[in-house]
């Protein structure tokens, strides 16, 4: 029997000269809210950072301006500046880089507003920054089809990137408990289920890809196999992003398993609520 549900959807819009607009949609069995950053079109800056709480939070304001995240750079590297600015709130902090996580991934439809003279030349940058960060940029001698080429055929309008993850926390005999987690966007399609022990320990691991840049990817699931007889946790988040998503691993089989570590540990605070 379903217990939980956890889901986000991301999006990235153009909205022309003004920029762009990157939302995290989030919603669970007890929560749902929306975060929405304006960006600059050529800095990336955020602009303006608007919270709108839907559902869960008693006494929250619907909405709230979230000044401190004005200035930030919606890119690789904000990181810390986004610890700075949310470092009261780690649901918000997640939900602010998830949206940034969208940004960077929608940049592929705009990257000669970037710098970019090419789309090669943006595809050499990508080998770049990722080299040896997972299977596939670890083995690039092995990639038949350059990413470029792998969504040429992508038709983007208003909507440059979407991204939806769903967890499920289901119950089973025996104090066990399974979760299933889905993740699917614009370019990957996988699903990842794991079997607990009344520990909580990860007793049977097993993923799939339906879509991927190149049949390497697919070379990753088998690196799941590693977190069996380890506790589910999001204390572990070091090393599902070190091994799930290593050098021979997939970074978004790591993001599964950490959701559904976020998702155990949100179902056992509401159960004993």
């Amino acid at each position: 029997m379903i217990v939980m549900q956890r889901c986000w959807y991301l999006t990235v819009r153009d909205c022309g000269p003004a920029g762009f607009l990157a939302e995290a949609n989030y919603t669970d069995t007890t929560n749902d809210q929306t975060l929405m950053l304006e960006i600059e079109r050529r800095t990336l800056l955020i602009k303006r950072a608007v919270l709108e709480v839907h559902r869960g939070q008693p006494g929250a304001p619907a909405s709230a301006t979230l000044s401190s995240l004005e200035g930030v750079t919606a890119h690789f590297g904000c990181g810390q500046q986004l610890r700075q600015a949310l470092a009261d709130n780690p649901d918000l902090l997640d939900m602010a880089a998830q949206a940034v996580s969208a940004v960077i991934q929608a940049e592929a439809f705009f990257y000669q507003e970037r710098g970019f003279a090419s789309e090669v030349i943006y595809d050499d940058y990508w080998d770049e920054v990722y080299k040896n960060t997972c299977v596939y940029y670890s083995n690039l001698d092995r990639v038949e089809q350059r990413f470029n080429e792998y969504i040429k055929e992508q038709r983007r309008g208003l909507n440059l990137f979407h991204r939806y993850l769903l967890t499920a926390v289901e119950e089973t005999a025996g104090e066990s408990l399974n979760i299933r987690g889905h993740l699917m966007d614009s370019y990957h399609e996988m699903a990842l289920t794991l079997k607990l022990n009344p520990a909580y320990q990860v007793s049977e691991a097993s993923a799939t890809m339906l879509r991927c840049p190149a049949p390497v990817c697919r070379e990753a699931l088998t690196m799941v196999d590693t977190i069996k007889g380890t506790p589910l946790t999001t204390a572990n988040r070091k090393r599902y992003n070190s091994t799930l998503g290593g050098a021979s691993g997939c970074t978004h089989i790591g993001h599964l398993v950490l959701e559904a570590a976020h998702a155990l540990e949100i179902f056992n605070r509401t159960k004993d609520d």
